[in-house]
């Protein structure tokens, strides 16, 4: 008994056409769309007026900018390097520790909210099948308009500040949740 191939059998040379053909047909479609994409990003290019020559003229400015990012540090003035990089180092943590409340609240009122209203949008409990299907297409638009939209709509109704943020989140995590919870009490039976 050998393990080699007998490649004059015709059920080898079949599939071996065959992957011949597939692959063929394969690279073609995968060099169209290259061709398409380079297609579009010219035109991209040519719509939005990008100057080839000067991109390239200001190229060596990427390395710079990133490198700007990086803090000078050195060992005889560390403390002051750190100090000018950590300006407002308390201001940004009292900020950080905002945003950080302000997706906690955010969270947990969109689940007391999704928690309240998943039961009217169970099939198995409820007995009034136009107040499912109103809570159920509540819970999907809070779903799936994004939070940026609500946040959006808040700040022009209360200004700035975490309110727009809390209540976006609070909408967004409500209808999630919501959807969640209702498929729980629905699998209870």
């Amino acid at each position: 008994m050998t393990l080699a191939i007998d490649r004059n059998d015709p059920a080898i040379a079949a599939h071996a056409d065959l992957y011949r053909r597939e692959m063929a047909a394969k690279r073609l479609q995968t060099l169209l769309g290259l061709g398409v994409f380079i297609a579009c990003v010219v035109l991209a290019g040519i719509g939005s007026e990008v100057d080839i020559a000067k991109f390239a003229a200001n190229a060596w400015r990427f390395p710079k900018y990133i490198l700007e990012t990086i803090p000078t540090l050195r060992i005889a003035t560390f403390g002051a390097d750190l100090k000018e990089w950590y300006w407002g180092l308390n201001g940004w943590l009292k900020l950080l520790w905002q945003t950080l409340l302000i997706a906690y609240v955010g969270t947990v009122l969109g689940a007391v909210g999704g928690f309240l209203l998943c039961f009217a949008a169970a099939s198995n409990l409820g007995r009034l099948p136009w107040l499912r299907w109103v809570t159920r297409r509540f819970l999907e638009f809070c779903r799936t308009v994004p939070e940026i939209v609500f946040a959006l709509i808040f700040v022009i109704a209360f200004g700035l500040g975490p309110l727009p943020g809390v209540l976006a989140i609070a909408i967004h995590t409500m209808g999630a949740m919501g959807k969640l919870f209702s498929e729980v009490v629905e699998n209870i039976d």
